[in-house]
């Protein structure tokens, strides 16, 4: 895995593309320009004040607006040209912001806080604004502390899978909102626990809450939002595709594109917990040293999410308990973890014997959750676990989806992605197309494909004729569907 890898509206540097008057009558932000963004950057993960009591109706209201870095042309496209992208020539500049948006989270009380995120606006918009379709970007995993939110890293980096997807999106003149995520902004706070790792609720909300959030600020572009994420954020997408439904949305989900995604049970993080399996495949911390700390991630932030504060330390072996609170507030995503791998061999000697006897059988096996040492508690992991993919059903199967894959993907590899693909057009009946690029890891495919990506929301959202190099039978995806996990 590659590492990492705002309403009123003051722009400047727009100022040469949006007349002033407020009689022009072909300027839909003549009245919308009147202000600049104030807040300081550090304000948009700060303790945001006292907001008024929090319902659904206060979703995507911004609470602060700040102004960022604007990227030039030519910036956009010596990131992209560094960073090998396979797609057109940059045509638009962005001008920058960070904002943060109410939102709620993925508890049983739906507890309101604020979202961070970027905007990046085209200073050379595609088509005329009121077509223009809002693009949501949802990263990878990058880890769950404070540090570690999307938004804070370098905008600059080629080799991050992120920076690609808004560069490329951005630069073919479309409007980009990229969320942090709930828990990253005012981190630590009461009621706003670390971001659930792949806890589909609670990526979901903030995910959606984005294309309201847009809105308040740019209300003149067009109701569709389209859809963009990798790895991890290709869970996160998928995720709030699922939850449209139910949730909602500004506008409507016009389409999907998500590169690589880690649309897998997660009964997968729950496996982590069987020695006995890992010892079976020889998968050590040391030799893949991500899905340790991802096995810690997950469970940490789920029980933090759902069991309240304090209990996200439970599940692991008294000895490593401190060690777990500290590792998910602080470590971001890196090529070693020595906080994990100084306690272990395999990722199951990080938990606590009970918890791992109780859920790693189920995980695994499918074990019936009265034969496992606390039923319980296996129940209740196994609901989880099965809960964080869910279908996509109703209005949301409607809508199209676009997967990319690497051949040579060794983070997700042939025989998982397939699970997957089979998920989705054998379990949801759906009918996905999918851009294989031979050859391509993990990180590689962002780049080899965004063109694509960029091709296909002018497709969708404008009616562009669509990119070539996509299948709809995704026969490239040939290996089948490792049974282990069950594919739940």
């Amino acid at each position: 895995m590659r590492r990492p890898l705002f309403a009123l509206l003051a722009v400047p540097m727009l100022a040469t593309v949006f007349a002033c008057s407020s009689d022009d009558a072909a300027d839909p932000f003549a009245l919308r320009l009147g202000a600049d963004a104030k807040d300081s950057i550090d304000s948009i993960y700060a303790d945001p004040g006292t907001l008024p009591a929090y319902d659904r109706s206060q979703r995507g209201v911004i609470v602060k607006f700040a102004k960022d870095t604007d990227r030039s042309v030519e910036d956009l496209q010596k990131l992209l040209t560094t960073a090998k992208y396979d797609g057109p020539a940059v045509t638009s500049g962005a001008t920058v912001y960070r904002i943060s948006y109410r939102t709620e989270r993925g508890d049983k009380n739906n507890t309101g806080v604020v979202a961070s995120a970027w905007l990046h606006v085209p200073t050379k918009p595609r088509v005329e604004w009121s077509k223009l379709p809002a693009v949501v970007v949802s990263r990878g995993t990058r880890g769950q502390g404070k540090e570690c939110a999307a938004t804070k890293a370098d905008p600059t980096e080629a080799d991050d899978s992120l920076n690609v997807m808004i560069a490329s999106a951005v630069g073919a003149g479309f409007p980009v909102i990229t969320p942090d995520l709930a828990g990253y902004a005012n981190f630590g706070a009461a009621g706003n626990p670390p971001s659930g790792y792949a806890v589909a609720a609670d990526v979901a909300k903030s995910t959606l809450d984005a294309t309201r959030a847009i809105r308040k600020i740019l209300p003149d572009i067009s109701s569709k939002n389209l859809f963009v994420g990798h790895s991890q954020g290709g869970h996160t997408t998928l995720s709030a595709l699922a939850l449209s439904n139910d949730y909602g949305v500004e506008g409507e989900v016009t389409g999907v594109f998500v590169h690589a995604p880690l649309w897998l049970s997660s009964r997968s993080w729950g496996a982590l917990t069987n020695k006995s399996a890992l010892s079976l495949l020889g998968i050590t911390v040391q030799s893949s040293p991500l899905t340790a700390a991802i096995a810690v991630w997950y469970h940490y932030t789920q029980a933090e999410l759902l069991d309240g504060p304090g209990e996200g330390v439970k599940m692991f072996k008294p000895e490593f308990q401190a060690v777990a609170k500290k590792f998910v507030e602080n470590q971001c995503l890196g090529d070693a973890y020595p906080d994990i791998s100084s306690q272990a061999v395999y990722a199951s000697d990080l938990f606590d014997p009970s918890f791992a006897d109780s859920v790693g059988g189920m995980a695994v096996y499918d074990t019936a959750c009265a034969d496992a040492k606390d039923p319980a508690v296996c129940a209740k992991w196994k609901a989880r676990y099965t809960g964080d993919r869910p279908n996509i059903t109703g209005k949301a199967a409607a809508v199209p989806i676009v997967v990319s894959y690497g051949t040579a993907d060794a983070t997700i590899g042939a025989d998982r992605i397939s699970c997957a693909k089979d998920r989705l057009e054998k379990t949801d009946k759906l009918a996905p197309t999918w851009c294989v690029e031979p050859g391509k890891d993990h990180g590689g495919i962002v780049p080899a494909s965004s063109g694509k990506a960029t091709g296909w929301f002018a497709h969708w959202a404008l009616g562009e004729a669509a990119p070539s190099g996509c299948s709809k039978d995704g026969a490239a995806i040939a290996t089948p569907c490792n049974g282990l996990p069950p594919n739940d």
